[in-house]
Order: C-alpha cells, then sequence, then structure tokens
C-alpha cells in the first residue's frame, strides 16, 4: 500500500534530490513534443530525422532542440510531485534536475519551475541516461550519496546506486523495484491507461457519423440484399478505423492549442494520459483502413484516400483558414455517402447530396461558434490555431442558422418529389420529419448561442435527450412511412 507523501522538515545539508524530467517531472516526453513540434513547422524535418539519429540519440536530441521554440508553460506537468517538490525546497532541500533531454530544454525546464538548485542534462556527444546517468551521480555524489525520482526500467540503474528511491508509475512498477532490493521511500501513482486513452483518442463515438454509409443502400430500400449490407459494414469499419487515425493525427499535431482549451485540454496527446509514443500504432489503423476499403473496390479505396488526404490537410494547415475550414468540415461529413454509394453500388440521389451538404455545412459552423463563445467567455479575442477573432461570432452564427434552414427546405423539395412516391407507401407521414428537423436545428442553434453547446455537436446530439427524441421519431416515422 502506498504510505503517504508527508513532507518533514529537513536540513540543508541532507543529501540532493536528482529529479527525472520526461515521464517523471513531465507527464509526456521533451524529445518526442520537440520532435512534433519541428515536424509541424517544417515538414521537410521528417526526412532530416533519420540522419540526425545515425549520429547519436544525444546529437538528435540537441539539433531537434534547435528546431523549434520549446515553451514548458502548457506542458502536461505531474502537479502533485510538484507541489511536493516545492514545500522541500522551502524546507531547505537541494534539488538537482537530472535528465536525458538536450540542455536548452533542460534549462528552459529549470527556469519555467524556479526550483532546482542545478541542472545536469545530456550534451550534443553524451546521452544522459541509464547507465550514463547513474555514473555521473556517482562520481558526483558519490554511491547512495543521493535520492532519485524517476519513472522508467532505465531508472533502476540508478536507483540501485541511490539511498532512496522515488518511484512514478503504477504499482506494480513500484513493487517491482521494491522486489529489486530497492529502498522506495515514495510512490506518485501514474493512473492513466495508455490503452484505454488510446482508445478515447480514436473518439469511437464518432463512428456514428459512419452511419451514413448506409444512408444510400437505405434510402434505395435494400433492406433484404445481403452483399449490400457485408460491403456497408466492410465501408463502415474502413472509414471508421481511418476516421480514428485522423483524429488521433489531429490530436498529435494540435496538442499546444488544445492544452490552452478549456475542454481539450483533457485529450489524450494534450494531457500526458496518452506517451507520444503510441503515435505508431497511426500507420496501423491507416493500412487496416486501407485494406478494408481496397476488398471493395478501387472507387472506395479513392473516397477514402481522398477523405485521409483532406483530414491531414485540414489537420496541418485547413483548419487555420477561415471558411475554408468548415467547407472542408462538411466535405468530410459528405464522403460517407460517397463512400457508401461506392461501397454498396448504389447510386446516390441528387436530393440526398444536397440535403448532406447543407445540413453538414451548418453542423461545421456550429462547432465553430460554440469554440467561438467558449473564447468570448473567456475575454480573449483571438482563437489560437483558428483563423477566427471573436468578433467574427455573428456572422458564424448567421451562416449556420441560414444553412440550417437551407437544409429543411431541401427537404421540403424532396417530399414533393415523384421518386417519393415510388419509394413509400405513406409518403404523406415523412411531412413530420419536416418540423421534428426544423426544430432540432433550431435547438442546436439556441443551444450555441447560449454557450452551452460542447465543441463537438455530434457529442452533443449522443448526449442530448431533446435531440435523441427528435432522431428517434424521425426513423421512426421514416421506417412506417415505407
Amino acid at each position: 500500500m502506498t504510505q503517504p507523501n508527508v513532507i518533514q522538515p529537513v536540513a540543508a545539508t541532507i543529501v540532493p534530490l536528482c529529479v527525472d524530467l520526461d515521464g517523471t517531472l513531465l507527464r509526456s516526453d521533451t524529445l518526442y513534443e520537440s520532435v512534433f513540434d519541428a515536424i509541424t513547422n517544417d515538414y521537410s524535418v521528417i526526412f532530416r530525422l533519420p540522419f540526425l539519429l545515425l549520429r547519436g540519440k544525444a546529437h538528435l536530441k540537441q539539433k531537434v532542440s534547435e528546431l523549434t521554440e520549446f515553451d514548458p508553460e502548457t506542458l502536461p506537468w505531474r502537479e502533485d510531485l510538484i507541489r511536493d517538490l516545492k514545500e522541500l525546497k522551502e524546507s531547505g532541500r537541494r534539488l538537482i534536475l537530472v535528465t536525458a533531454a538536450a540542455a536548452p530544454i533542460s534549462r528552459a525546464v529549470a527556469a519555467h519551475l524556479g526550483f532546482f538548485d542545478e541542472v545536469i542534462s545530456s550534451s550534443e556527444t553524451h546521452n544522459l541516461k541509464g547507465k550514463n546517468k547513474v555514473a555521473k551521480l556517482v562520481e558526483l555524489f558519490g554511491e547512495r550519496g543521493f535520492d532519485y525520482v524517476g519513472d522508467a526500467n532505465a531508472d533502476f540503474y540508478v536507483w540501485r546506486s541511490a539511498r532512496h528511491a522515488w518511484v512514478v508509475g503504477k504499482p506494480s512498477f513500484a513493487a517491482r523495484a521494491r522486489s529489486a532490493g530497492i529502498e522506495v521511500e515514495r510512490v506518485y501513482e501514474e493512473k492513466a491507461n495508455p490503452v484505454r486513452a488510446f482508445w478515447k483518442g480514436m473518439r469511437a463515438y464518432q463512428w456514428v457519423k459512419n452511419l451514413l454509409i448506409f444512408a444510400p443502400m437505405l434510402m434505395a430500400h435494400h433492406f433484404q440484399d445481403g452483399p449490400r449490407w457485408i460491403a456497408a459494414v466492410t465501408a463502415f469499419f474502413s472509414f471508421s478505423l481511418m476516421a480514428s487515425a485522423g483524429y488521433l493525427i489531429n490530436d498529435l499535431l494540435d496538442r499546444r492549442n488544445d492544452r490552452l482549451h478549456v475542454r481539450k485540454r483533457k485529450r489524450p496527446f494534450a494531457s500526458g494520459d496518452l506517451p507520444l509514443t503510441w503515435a505508431a500504432l497511426i500507420p496501423v489503423l491507416v493500412l487496416t483502413a486501407i485494406a478494408l476499403a481496397a476488398s471493395l473496390s478501387l472507387r472506395s479505396l479513392e473516397i477514402l484516400l481522398l477523405y485521409f488526404v483532406f483530414t491531414f490537410a485540414y489537420s496541418v494547415r485547413l483548419k487555420n483558414r477561415a471558411i475554408i475550414d468548415v467547407v472542408i468540415l462538411s466535405c468530410l461529413y459528405s464522403s460517407r455517402i460517397a463512400m457508401g454509394s461506392y461501397a454498396t453500388r448504389t447510386p446516390v440521389s441528387v436530393w440526398l447530396i444536397s440535403f448532406s451538404i447543407f445540413v453538414f455545412f451548418t453542423l461545421a459552423l456550429a462547432k465553430r461558434a460554440a469554440e467561438l463563445r467558449m473564447w468570448e467567455r473567456s475575454g480573449k479575442l483571438n482563437v489560437p490555431g483558428r483563423g477566427y477573432t471573436v468578433s467574427d461570432l455573428p456572422i458564424v452564427e448567421g451562416m449556420g442558422v441560414g444553412s440550417a434552414y437551407v437544409s429543411a427546405l431541401v427537404l421540403a423539395l424532396y417530399l414533393q418529389s415523384p421518386s417519393v412516391l415510388v419509394l413509400y407507401r405513406h409518403p404523406r407521414l415523412l411531412w413530420l420529419i419536416l418540423p421534428l428537423l426544423l426544430a432540432w436545428l433550431s435547438h442546436v442553434w439556441l443551444v450555441t448561442h447560449r454557450g452551452e453547446m460542447t465543441d463537438d455537436p455530434i457529442l452533443f446530439a449522443l448526449k442530448n435527450r431533446m435531440s435523441l427524441a427528435i432522431v428517434g421519431a424521425i426513423v421512426l416515422l421514416a421506417v412506417l412511412a415505407v
């Protein structure tokens, strides 16, 4: 059982407390933070990284630190450990930051936190990790002449030469340290589960959008066509995995801006719940999605790849362009209908395309309006990482409301078309959908205007009782009309 971390007064002459940075003091890794920041600033860095690594990891760390401006202000710090270190500093304990991070980064961290007496870090030719770190500390303080705070397997080397170990990690990790004969004085439990955090980052709840893949088939009333159902389900999972890869890429590259946001700071990469190294699994999602789409048809694969290209372009550049960003978002929504059409070999109605364009455009604008309202209430004028200012809110809301009602108009025109009489035995029931749609769209924009909308209208719809009731009623009416 973990003992409470009670801070006791100490003498100024007591052995120093040496503190690791990556994964210990910081719930992330400064090397990977710097690498992804450098890539975001200049994508050619991707091709330079292998050549930098050929000269050693220490050289890579130093050069990467020179490619980007390291900002420790919004990083996910381990607040409970920092609080205890501050108390120890006030009681006279000597605190030393001992890290394998590059010198410019470690100095920036020490300056930001303000309680370290000394900084020991990697140089361009010497990576201060594992055995190299323990050799340096023993040289300076002797065997058992220091206490050490760490979090990784490499820190076992250091703990074996330390007087006491402060362990950051799961209880099982601390137990393993004790079983190795290490004197564990304190444990700071890491409660985050990377697997669960990765699943959260995949945003599986967003897969509900991909039900649009079934729309062409269902609207053509192919209810009992087995091969079409198999194709639609395959396309659904293909698109879902690719969409999840897109969300993870977006969160990875937008970490800095997310950390300034009230809600987005809790996203897995931004909060530190998900190590940046887990980004290596993103290509697995992409390749699996491609394999599934390729099993359907060449056209399905083309739609999926176009979706990925535009998702990536949105994440790295287009989300910063006002109006273009919401147009791209609405097109990404509509691409699901195109995927369903090609996967199930079902022609798409012009009415469905027209309706989807306007309804998804209004949802994209609601997403932006919700963000602008949040920043307005926080007293900010500019929105980090977006091409809007708070003063744009009225025009964004106006465009969104207008698009919402145009989508309802398109539905009304469709209900008067000859195709409705052919497809439905009770077409008059469909007219009841129109006031329900108007009620829901009006509700969305009223909630958005009041500042009660989340930054994700889809998530809002899944949790809002009125939205669920209206959607359920619309589905019921459509079924009864068949």
